[in-house]
């Protein structure tokens, strides 16, 4: 239970240097809309997964893991951003 307590720690930790690090790497407008696109995102998955749940009974781990990797494909086919410039504002 301790090792579990301190795994719980040390993830919540990241989340706030995440947070540091994002706002220093990106423009604040591009972050802003970010982080209201993950919270709404968040919101809709947090009220969704209890009927998820319902619905797919013992099978649950399986269209997590469906969903995961449909998010690869979609992941795939964005575009590589190493080496170019972020732009200050959205066009």
């Amino acid at each position: 239970m301790g090792l579990i307590a301190i795994l719980r720690f040390l993830i919540n930790s990241v989340w706030g240097i995440y947070f540091v690090f994002v706002s220093e790497l990106y423009p604040s407008e591009i972050s802003a809309i970010s982080y209201g696109w993950v919270s709404t995102i968040g919101t809709v998955g947090a009220c969704a997964a209890p009927y998820i749940r319902l619905i797919t009974a013992n099978a649950t781990m399986f269209v997590i893991a469906g969903f995961c990797a449909f998010s690869v494909f979609i992941v795939r086919n964005m575009e590589e951003t190493k080496g170019k410039t972020i732009p200050t504002r959205i066009k």
